[in-house]
């Protein structure tokens, strides 16, 4: 998926599993704030931490990491 896909709005699954592994690596593995990230993606601050879970089960599920 292309850069420009995860960060534009929209409710397909595979943008918002992609929005949901950015919002995770870059809050749980970066340290980022989740405003922070929202300001990103344009996405509000309550949205964010719901995509964090969804990124999080997405990660543990799949095994995917953010560097290997």
């Amino acid at each position: 998926m292309k850069p420009e896909e995860i960060l534009s709005p929209g409710k397909q699954p595979q943008r918002v599993m992609a929005r949901g592994l950015v919002c995770y690596w870059c809050v749980k593995e970066l340290g980022m704030k989740g405003t922070a990230v929202g300001k990103l993606l344009g996405m509000v601050q309550p949205s964010v931490s719901r995509a964090v879970a969804r990124g999080e089960r997405l990660a543990l599920d799949s095994q995917l990491n953010l560097v290997e």
